[in-house]
């Protein structure tokens, strides 16, 4: 009878223990927070590092950023980056680990952040100018994002 040798089944870790904190020997916290090589783990800089390496990318972000006040759907971004709809979706997501609208929501919210800042336009007028179609979506992404309400921040950095 030939030896068998001690294979982990299927579903089993080779090594002892079953918590992938046992097997790299360190916490999932002291990973995220110490140095890495190379690797950011900070989103908002893995999303402008691709941008700046994916000519495709760099692209689509200098139109948003001169249309952004116009409906600009995943069908246009994927024309712009000269591919197909759903393969620029996965592409997109891959590469930035972010899905297009969230993206684009995040750079038009990150815009009327400074115009509540500084303006006394009406929130509608903010949101219009910003590249959203109605109030109720603006005020939905907006507090995704912030965890506030327009309103909410308005009053919290401009106190009457």
């Amino acid at each position: 009878m030939a030896k068998q040798k001690n294979r982990p089944k299927k579903d089993q870790s080779p090594f002892r223990g079953t918590s992938s904190q046992k097997r790299i020997g360190i916490s999932v916290n002291h990973a995220l927070s110490g140095p890495t090589k190379g690797k950011s783990t900070d989103p908002k800089e893995i999303i402008e590092s691709a941008f700046s390496y994916y000519s495709c990318l760099k692209r689509v972000k200098q139109y948003v950023e001169i249309h952004q006040s116009e409906a600009i759907p995943l069908q246009t971004a994927a024309r712009i980056a000269s591919m197909e709809r759903k393969y620029f979706s996965a592409f997109f997501h891959k590469k930035t680990g972010i899905t297009y609208t969230r993206w684009l929501n995040s750079i038009r919210i990150a815009k009327a952040v400074g115009l509540i800042k500084i303006t006394d336009d009406s929130l509608t007028q903010i949101a219009s100018t910003v590249g959203f179609g109605d109030l109720r979506s603006f005020e939905r992404s907006f507090k995704k994002f912030t965890k506030l309400t327009p309103l909410e921040f308005r009053k919290s950095v401009r106190p009457s």
